[in-house]
């Protein structure tokens, strides 16, 4: 399992996703906390994956529009691209008669980035591709979490503003992120995080990362000191 992540900030989003993954080798599944999850669609848009991550990576892979178009295009097209294979993926299983449940074996898609606004990409848009309602891009004004969320869209809720800076939402998302592989051994605590802004995306390094998260150890402290 997975959480990912997006969040839209002053002309800017902001994505993540932790990096625990299944692989497989040699007819033997192990987990590893290196997956990348994060997908460059284009040099204003990303794409996340949650559910089965290897139909998902492959669709990203197959995927192609131009470098220099916004994200309601992306999302429009990718979402035609979508049905197209589940359709494929359909008529293969049913040929086959492999046992095979439609619907679960697609994954879900967070698509985020920016539209041109008067000739600069300034417009940050969020969209949920969701295979129980055929892929259609649905918009989000605010944020969009998937996979374990619960944690996440509860922190979310008590803490997002839409007028949040570069500075002060990665470190929301971030915490998201690592609390709820705090909880959930599906989900780890360790991730990958990107910023989207006018000069495109910006991946985020894992010291400036480890900076934004306050581990369970300094906030207990912090309640200590507080209550001394």
């Amino acid at each position: 399992m997975t959480v990912i992540i997006a969040a839209i900030g002053n002309k800017h989003i902001v994505v993540g996703s932790d990096k625990k993954g299944t692989k497989e080798l040699g007819g033997f599944s192990f987990v590893e906390n290196s997956e990348v999850k994060l997908k460059k669609l284009s040099d204003y848009v990303v794409g996340m994956v949650a559910g089965n991550g290897y139909v998902g990576a492959e669709f990203f892979e197959r995927f192609k529009i131009k470098r220099d178009v916004g994200i309601t295009e992306v999302a429009n097209k990718f979402s035609s691209f979508c049905n197209a294979e589940a359709v494929k993926i359909f008529k293969i299983a049913t040929k086959t008669n492999i046992p095979i449940k439609y619907l679960d074996t697609l994954p879900s898609f967070i698509l985020a980035g920016l539209d041109p606004k008067k000739g600069k990409y300034t417009e940050p848009k969020i969209f949920r591709l969701d295979p129980m309602h055929s892929f259609y891009p649905t918009r989000e004004k605010r944020y969009a979490a998937e996979g374990k969320s619960f944690l996440a869209e509860y922190l979310l809720a008590k803490y997002y503003t839409s007028k949040a800076t570069q500075n002060e939402l990665p470190k929301l998302v971030a915490q998201a992120i690592f609390d709820t592989g705090m909880i959930d051994p599906n989900v780890s605590t360790a991730m990958n995080m990107e910023i989207i802004d006018k000069d495109g995306i910006r991946e985020l390094s894992q010291n400036i990362i480890e900076d934004l998260v306050e581990t369970w150890e300094e906030v207990n402290l912090k309640s200590i000191i507080r209550e001394s």
